[in-house]
């Protein structure tokens, strides 16, 4: 029973970190028109010198403020889908060991 309830959360742990991987690939077009708004945002504070103003840690009076703040999100994203999947690869990996080698009762 253990194992079965092993292997389900494995499969749904992997099927969830690639449901994120593609989300982050999708998403990939709106980055553009998302982009465009921190690029302007970026002119206007480089422009004005709102040299202390920051969002998500970032300045945004700096050049590279969208690249920065677009290449975090695919960062979070990628981590966080394979993160899960190789956590839903070692409870599949699990499963088959304890149906390989059963826990003696």
């Amino acid at each position: 029973m253990l194992a079965h309830c092993l292997g389900i959360v494995g499969e749904g742990l992997n099927f969830l970190g690639a449901l994120i991987l593609a989300l982050d690939i999708l998403l990939r077009p709106m980055e553009r028109n998302w982009e465009e708004q921190l690029t302007e945002a970026s002119s206007f504070a480089l422009k004005h010198r709102l040299e202390s103003s920051k969002y998500k840690g970032e300045k945004v009076a700096s050049p590279e403020f969208p690249r920065a703040i677009l290449n975090r999100r695919a960062l979070n994203l990628g981590l966080l889908g394979t993160g899960l999947l190789a956590i839903g690869f070692l409870c599949l990996v699990g499963y088959h060991a304890l149906e390989i080698w059963p826990l003696k009762e």
